[in-house]
């Protein structure tokens, strides 16, 4: 499954590569990641830890799609992710940008999948602020976030970007494994990458980030905190992660 997504993430832009080449699409653009995370921290929950995170997307006159994995280095318990998504960005006024869209989660060994839809609008500020609403259907998971960034240039074409995500979730016992009711859980994630250019269209960059988050009232709050913050309400995480990144 490991492989097999990988490679068709890079068949995928070998042929848009050549679709653009072949066809008159001056609007379309496509973009590639090959990401590594010592850890796999996912709204303030640790899926995983040491894994290859590649992904691929096309985008054209606003309307995107894209494939996105995570794939454990070393196979250890946790499942394999391979994530489909895509939605329609379009402008509001000139700073306002409304964007709508939908991720359907795949995880291989099993028949567990989640359908998530989505709403947002991002603001030409600085920071580049954006807020989002997000719905699972499956698991029935409100997540609300705020996020934002800032790049700092640096000497020789260098520079450090900063970026950061707030969130609020409602969940149901059926995400809690035991819990009962519906739960609360707050988290903040931060991230500091040091980004080298390699050319026009490529880039490297590397940092560190750190997570926290915090688990709200719940009728059986021990279950929920054994499920999803090992035992307290609340968990901290340092981790650093790096990606290749390209697009044209």
């Amino acid at each position: 499954m490991k492989k097999t997504s990988i490679a068709l993430c890079v068949a995928a832009v070998a042929a848009t590569s050549t679709l653009k080449a072949a066809l008159p699409l001056e609007d379309l653009s496509v973009t590639f990641d090959f990401g590594y995370e010592s850890e796999y921290v996912f709204r303030g929950l640790k899926f995983d830890q040491q894994v290859i995170q590649p992904g691929v997307e096309l985008e054209l006159n606003g309307a995107y799609a894209g494939v996105w994995g995570s794939y454990g280095v070393n196979n250890g318990p946790f499942l394999a992710e391979t994530d489909y998504y895509a939605g329609y960005s379009f402008p509001v006024d000139e700073m306002i940008d409304l964007d709508l869209g939908f991720t359907y989660y795949t995880f291989s060994g099993t028949s567990d999948s989640s359908f998530e839809v989505y709403g947002g609008a991002s603001f030409d500020l600085i920071g580049d602020p954006s807020a989002y609403i997000f719905y699972d259907l499956d698991l029935e998971i409100w997540t609300f976030e705020l996020a934002g960034g800032y790049e700092i240039p640096l000497e020789n074409n260098l520079a450090i970007e900063l970026s950061g995500a707030l969130g609020y979730q409602r969940w149901t016992d059926s995400f809690a494994d035991g819990g009962e009711g519906k739960f609360t859980h707050f988290y903040l994630e931060v991230h500091a990458d040091l980004v080298f250019p390699i050319n026009d269209y490529a880039s490297f960059s590397v940092g560190p980030r750190i997570s926290t988050q915090r688990i709200g009232s719940s009728n059986d709050g021990q279950a929920v905190r054994n499920a999803v913050a090992g035992g307290s309400s609340g968990r901290e995480l340092l981790w650093w992660g790096a990606m290749l990144s390209a697009g044209f």
